[in-house]
């Protein structure tokens, strides 16, 4: 059955401006009780940035006592990417003295979204009302993982702002593009999946503007330290990108069972590979599908693909987005249009079901990690169901039946 007009499906917008502020209202309340901007990871990742600026090698570094006091120790915890050590610092300003970091981190998260805002204001402002329009701009600044990111002072959600504005100017701006994807790649748990959809589509002035801008960093980080390219990624490898209780992806748990860490990273690198490319032919070949929708896949793929961390889920603010688009659109089936409620609120809000969880179970790892894949399993699934819906409902038609709505209201007026 279809909702009829007069009935819930006309008061969409509404309805999900009143569930966007209903996440923010819980992200603040949250920030506050996690005691705000801590700047937990600013101080590890500033640091490695500040020794390469030094002259010296960071990963020779990490878990030693300070080499200069005033810069301090990098907690064993922390490493990174060979092209992150230098271009790094345009996220955790390795420039500045630790203080202004503190600040330029901040600040930096509010200009990335702010841009990504201006982004969609700019694309959709033709299309969509201006209740739409706001429904919109709010999905991404009231993702949990925002928040998480901005407590936690991580780069995770300036690069997510980042690429979903990239998928946005793709088109239009590919070189520019290409210089976001390549500055996101400093943390490639997120952004190198995304690269195989530039990859598929052959937006190729893209991924290699992007490429340069990692071989750049790479050669960069060399000069500076004094380090053979090729020893940098020996050093990343061997220093590892995960501690022993770091989330390792949808397979996770497999470790409890006396799987390799490095096995189960491989297994859910190919799972996350097959997924974005199984959606991927599935879209061109069922759907008018525009040149944005294409990285939904990927996107959901990012969040289990590799070891993760919490600030990094904001990316999913871009799938999120598309629902509310298919929302405010209409003619849904009642079940599809409870389904798709139910799916914003999982993309944007999961995290927090996952902290509780993780919370109540401090002390028992595996059903930590077991709530962690539980999430990712779901998300997988919401990926699923949101690529079937978008084919349903005519692909690229929703954009297009949202600006003829659009239209027939002005002349009305």
């Amino acid at each position: 059955m279809k909702l009829k007009k007069n009935t819930l499906e006309k008061k969409s917008t509404v309805l999900l401006i009143a569930a966007m502020l209903l996440c923010a209202a819980v992200c603040a309340v949250l920030f506050v009780y996690l005691e705000g901007y801590t700047k937990g990871d600013i101080r590890g990742h500033w640091r490695i940035c500040r020794y390469t600026l030094e002259g010296l090698n960071p990963y020779l570094l990490i878990g030693q006592p300070a080499a200069i006091e005033s810069v301090g120790a990098i907690p064993a915890a922390f490493s990174t990417v060979p092209w992150s050590c230098v271009f790094g610092s345009v996220f955790y300003a390795g420039f500045l003295p630790l203080e202004a970091a503190y600040v330029y981190v901040f600040v930096m998260h509010f200009v990335a979204v702010a841009v990504l805002l201006l982004v969609i204001y700019n694309k959709y402002k033709a299309v969509l009302s201006k209740k739409q329009l706001a429904v919109l701009m709010l999905v991404p600044p009231v993702h949990f993982s925002f928040m998480y990111s901005l407590h936690f002072g991580n780069a995770g959600g300036i690069i997510c702002c980042m690429l979903m504005t990239a998928f946005l100017i793709g088109k239009k701006h590919p070189y520019i593009a290409g210089v976001l994807l390549g500055f996101a790649m400093m943390k490639p748990q997120i952004a190198a999946i995304i690269c195989l959809v530039y990859l598929f589509e052959r937006r190729f002035k893209t991924l290699f503007t992007a490429a340069g801008i990692v071989i750049a960093g790479w050669l960069a980080t060399s000069l500076v330290i004094s380090v053979n390219p090729v020893d940098l990624l020996k050093y990343t490898l061997e220093s590892g990108t995960a501690s022993s209780t770091q989330y390792l992806g949808l397979l996770n748990n497999l470790k409890y069972f006396g799987v390799n860490s490095t096995l189960i990273l491989l297994m859910n690198v190919a799972i996350g590979c097959v997924y974005t490319l199984g959606l991927y032919l599935y879209l061109k070949k069922r759907a008018r599908v525009d040149s944005i929708f294409i990285f939904v896949p990927a996107c959901i793929a990012s969040v289990f693909w590799i070891y993760k961390n919490g600030t990094d889920y904001m990316i999913l603010a871009f799938a999120a987005a598309f629902f509310c688009l298919l929302c405010m659109r209409g003619r849904l089936t009642v079940a599809d249009y409870l389904a798709s409620l139910f799916s914003i609120a999982w993309l944007q809000m999961s995290r927090c079901a996952v902290y509780l969880g993780v919370t109540v179970f401090d002390d028992n790892l595996f059903v930590r990690d077991i709530f962690k894949s539980a999430d990712g399993l779901i998300i997988a699934i919401v990926g699923i169901y949101l690529c079937t819906l978008w084919v349903k409902y005519g692909g690229e038609e929703v954009i297009i039946k949202l600006k003829e709505r659009k239209e027939a209201k002005e002349v009305k007026k």
